[in-house]
Formats: structure tokens, sequence, C-alpha cells
């Protein structure tokens, strides 16, 4: 599954809540969205069902649980209507070449063979039942932030991105830790590990010591790195976890065999749902409604206006 909130805080979090007056329906608006295309460098408009149908299967496999589905599905509605709403440019960003935010009925077909009728029918079905539906806090559309799974508790908004969103809190996510892609290492020579941290930081002072390059670790109560010393720069996790390609900031670090380890736990931000979590939780009897109202805290689901 591919990440797509990289931009999140400047786009969603900058954004003024939205009045419950947007949610009336303008016979003249077309029920579209104008999505920008960034391997084509272009501009697109797609139908809201045809577009929420692409981005979830983006997100997520046919092989999820159809609540799980539902949920995931009227999180994407509810990020590209937010948008809309607040009259951006463009309500959402893919990369057709990538298949990342969006993949066409045509990729499909190529990808899933023979079960795609199956498999097409499951997606479209998640997405009609929740096409039009926007959750909400306050009255207004929420940022609905997503990733794959978190460590066992998803991260508050703030020590992501540095900004606290309400609904946005940690909470538990049992069903992550039965993950099979839970933790994940990655290894490099300590000369590479100084090579890295010299090119972002020209400046850096490192010890000889290779056991002293990452030190003085604070984490937050879900496991995410805050922040380290970095020789003698003090970095966040969010950095460290970008310039080492870490599949999250929930990570600790070791030295092993003469190299510096990075144990990671999780893929993602680990802000909102989690995608296996949302999965495990449907499995278990919850429908979509009861996933999001556990993940975006104090929320409902509305549906707009028309």
């Amino acid at each position: 599954m591919k990440e797509i909130f990289k931009k999140f805080c400047a786009v969603f979090l900058m954004l003024a809540l939205i009045p419950l007056a947007v949610f009336i329906f303008n016979p003249q608006q077309q029920a579209s969205f104008t999505i920008y295309d960034a391997a084509l460098n272009k501009e697109i408009e797609l139908s809201e069902r045809e577009y929420v149908i692409g981005a979830l299967c983006s997100e997520m496999p046919p092989t999820f649980h159809i609540e799980a589905l539902k949920a995931q599905a009227a999180a994407i509605y509810t990020n590209a209507f937010r948008s809309k709403c607040a009259l951006e440019k463009y309500n959402a960003e893919i990369n057709s070449k990538e298949n990342q935010g969006y993949i066409s009925k045509q990729t499909l077909e190529e990808r899933w063979g023979k079960s795609f009728e199956v498999y097409y029918e499951k997606m479209c079905n998640a997405v009609d039942s929740v096409l039009g539906l926007v959750i909400t806090y306050n009255n207004a559309p929420i940022a609905a932030a997503y990733h794959s799974m978190s460590g066992g508790k998803t991260e508050a908004a703030e020590n992501v991105w540095g900004q606290k969103v309400p609904y946005l809190v940690a909470v538990e996510s049992e069903g992550d830790t039965f993950s099979p892609n839970l933790k994940s290492q990655k290894s490099f020579a300590p000369q590479e590990v100084r090579s890295i941290l010299k090119k972002e930081f020209p400046e850096i002072f490192l010890p000889e010591d290779d056991s002293l390059l990452l030190t003085e670790f604070e984490f937050s109560e879900s496991g995410t790195v805050l922040s380290a010393m970095a020789g003698n720069i003090k970095l966040s996790g969010q950095k460290l976890r970008e310039i080492f390609s870490l599949r999250s900031a929930a990570f600790s670090v070791s030295l092993s065999g003469g190299n510096v380890v990075f144990t990671v736990k999780g893929y993602g931000h680990a802000v909102g749902i989690s995608q296996y979590g949302a999965d495990f939780m449907a499995r278990q009897g919850s429908d979509f409604k009861e996933i999001l109202k556990h993940y975006y805290k104090d929320t409902s689901v509305m549906r707009k206006k028309q």
C-alpha cells in the first residue's frame, strides 16, 4: 500500500474548519473531483465515484473485509470533498505512472486477471455504500488521515506534524500487532550513516565511536521517535525516517555485526485510520461507522445535502 499523506500538513492541517453550509448541493456543480496527475503534470476531471474506486484500489487490497473497505472509501471521499469545499485548485494528487493515489480500471484488469470481476465488484460495492458520506467534527469535514499500520497504537497528529488536531489522537490498534509485516529492519555501515548525515547537515559533528552516532532518543507513548541526537544536532524522528528511508518513525537503533541497525515497527505516519487495524476490527464484527469513530475521536458520519 502506498502512503499518500506526505503533504498532509501543508494541504489539510492549514485549512480552516469548513461550516456545515458547504454541504448544500449546488445543482450547477458537477459531482466530480479535479485531480492533479504528477506523472502527466496535468489536471484531470473524474467523477466522484470513479475517483474513489480507483483511489480505494490503490490503498487497500480487495481481500480486506468489506467494512474496512467502506471505512477507507469514506476517508478518501471526505478528504477530496473537504478540499473541494475549501475551493482548493486540486482535490487530490495522484501519480498514474506509479499507481499512487489512484489505479485505473484497465490497470486493475491486468493486475487481477481472472479475479478482476469479483474483486472489482466488491470494491465498487464498498464505494457505492458510502459515496456522499462525509466524516465530520463539529459539523465540518475532517482531515481524514490514514496509514498502513501502526506499531499497535496510532499516533497523535502533533507528534507527527507539529499541530494538535482534536480528532486525530492516539488510540489502540490491536490488529496491527498481528500483521506479518509489522516489523522491518534496515542495516547501514557506519560510514554510510556518517555520509548520509553529513550530506544532509554539512556542519554536523559526529563522534568517532559508532555507537554514539545516534543517541538520547525521546519517544511518544505510541512508540514514535520524537527526537534524537545525531552527533551535535537534535533531529525529529520524522526527519530521521525521511533521510534513512524507514517505513515509519517508530524505530530503535543498535550496533550489530559492525553495522548500524534500525528496527522499525509499523508502516506510515501512524495518524488516523490504520488500514490493517481497520481490517482486524471489521473481522471482529465492527461496521465501518464503528471503525471510523474509533480512529477519529468524537466524529460523526453525515450525508451531504442534495
